[in-house]
């Protein structure tokens, strides 16, 4: 079986599912750049295992680009399936259309969607044309399936995968003597540390959380890794006299999965994360996480009160209240955490490796390229 992904960028996460994909077809990934330019760039994986295009382009910001080389790419290897990673950019939209109009069956992978209702008649006319030109969808879960729904995407055309990239191993339920220890390796003194792991970004409302946290009373800490301390939050900081707010420099391996497993719980207060790969992280180390009902992650993974919450964005009081809820019940802590490593037994890079040679195989049935 001979595939063909058209991917943006070398993403280190998703090399690791490709060389898992490459040991049971012949797989061929077409990149644009080799990396994002917004991420660390200390986040890197080197470790390819299949076969690499670079496609000549134009970039377009720090992700996207378009390439005129797209239908060459196509017609050369006499592929059996081709996966487009998405309609996010210009690269994509041409491979799209192009197929679209020379009548090839194409795969589409749409890691998590939202409905705006708000989106103006155009947009949403543009993005129904992409997604309703797709012979089969692959996406993370039914809410993601029911925004596809939304913009005219056929459900019994929408195959589904686990977005995970952790290996199995890598899940852990720490000990409480574990927990002490790292927490002592870091220097985290306080009863309670709350951790946030990301970018500074406007969707991850940090300024919710920092607002949110001034409520909280006792020995607490808030615990910001990978994150810029910026004008904004230091001001937010000054204004509410927070104490107890530390910036944490980028951390990956070893040293990020310290934190996770030293901290005793994990808010991401977002308004709007396609998937939200960092719950992930914090769920395989059994951490308590608080997210949004605007976080595919939290969407998917999360049964509310039983191995997480869910919460409003932008909002202040019900944060405030969620961390309360988990700060002064140690016995909902540990329930959540155990609940939690169970729930992901089953979700991992191996369980999204399998889901993809199934979709694959289902694809090729009906939709043989010729």
């Amino acid at each position: 079986m001979k595939v063909l992904i058209i991917d943006n960028y070398i993403a280190p996460y998703r090399v690791d599912l490709y060389n898992l994909i490459a040991e049971s077809v012949d797989l061929t990934v077409c990149y644009g750049a080799q990396q994002d330019t917004t991420r660390d760039q200390r986040y890197t994986n080197e470790n390819i295992n299949f076969k690499t295009i670079f496609r000549k382009h134009i970039k377009i910001g720090s992700r996207a680009d378009f390439s005129f080389e797209i239908p060459k790419i196509i017609n050369k290897g006499m592929y059996d399936c081709v996966l487009v990673g998405g309609y996010d950019s210009p690269s994509f939209m041409y491979a799209i259309s192009y197929m679209r109009r020379k009548k090839i069956p194409f795969m589409l992978n749409v890691d998590g969607s939202f409905i705006n209702y708000n989106q103006n008649f155009f947009l949403k006319k543009l993005k129904s044309y992409f997604i309703k030109s797709a012979n089969m969808i692959i996406t993370s879960g039914e809410s993601s399936a029911k925004a596809l729904e939304f913009y005219g995407a056929n459900l019994e055309n929408i195959e589904y995968y686990p977005f995970a990239f952790s290996f199995p191993e890598e899940l852990v339920l720490p000990s409480s003597s574990d927990k002490i220890a790292i927490k002592s390796k870091l220097e985290i003194n306080e009863d309670i540390a709350i951790l946030f792991v990301g970018r500074a970004m406007e969707c991850k409302k940090i300024d919710v959380l920092l607002r949110a946290y001034a409520s909280l009373k006792g020995d607490i800490a808030l615990y910001f890794v990978g994150t810029t301390l910026t004008n904004e939050y230091s001001e937010i900081i000054k204004e509410l006299g927070l104490e107890n707010v530390k910036f944490i420099d980028f951390k990956t391996g070893k040293d990020l999965t310290d934190y996770f497993q030293a901290c005793d719980f994990f808010v991401l207060p977002t308004d709007g994360e396609v998937w939200g790969l960092v719950v992930n992280e914090a769920m395989i180390n059994s951490l308590p996480v608080i997210t949004t009902t605007r976080c595919n992650a939290g969407l998917e993974l999360i049964d509310n009160g039983i191995n997480g919450l869910l919460i409003e964005p932008n909002d202040v009081e019900m944060l405030s209240n969620a961390m309360i809820k988990l700060i002064d019940n140690q016995e909902l802590r540990d329930q959540i955490s155990y609940n939690s490593y169970n729930s992901m037994k089953d979700h991992n890079i191996v369980k999204n490796k399998e889901a993809h040679i199934r979709a694959f195989n289902k694809f090729i049935t009906e939709n043989a390229v010729k």
